[in-house]
């Protein structure tokens, strides 16, 4: 092989080489930029679970403590409990017991009395659409559930609870 002909290989090299240095410090530059957003994305998420753990729970809690949806349904259940006599029940039966008398001779004693309540008691009631609305919220922005408020929220008493 002659000068010539090894120069002008070793140019066509340097050229292939440099090409390659080249997309190599432009893949780095990618690579760069993508780590830096997953480092974006970890923070944000490492956050997101923050606020979740130390603040989010605990507003779904008060939020739903303080809806007419859950305290409809509540005052529902506590309502049919004094209709069906079951606080009446209690008072008396403990007064017969420490009485000395046996529950069955009690005149407000009713074997199927829970029956009787249970079957009153409407079950769809005591759903509450806000807790399913959340488990909807898998997948979507925190901003989304942080938003999510019941029907019928006391807002006012929760701002002073949370």
């Amino acid at each position: 092989m002659k000068v010539g002909e090894l120069t002008q290989r070793h140019k066509v090299e340097v050229n292939e080489l440099k090409k390659q240095v080249k997309a190599l410090k432009a893949r780095e530059e990618a690579s760069s930029k993508e780590k830096e957003g997953l480092e974006a994305s970890l923070a944000q998420v490492t956050k997101d679970n923050k606020w979740l753990i130390e603040h989010g729970f605990q507003q779904v809690v008060t939020y739903l403590l303080h809806s007419s949806e859950f305290n409809r349904a509540l005052g529902d259940v506590y309502t049919k409990l004094l209709v069906h006599g079951r606080h009446q029940g209690y008072t008396a039966g403990y007064e017969a017991y420490e009485a000395g008398t046996p529950k069955d001779k009690s005149s407000l004693y009713q074997l199927k009395a829970f029956i009787v309540f249970k079957d009153s008691v409407l079950m769809k009631h005591l759903t509450y659409p806000y807790v399913g609305e959340v488990s909807y919220c898998f997948g979507k922005p925190l901003s989304v559930w942080q938003e999510l408020k019941p029907r019928g929220l006391n807002e006012a008493v929760c701002a002073e609870v949370l």
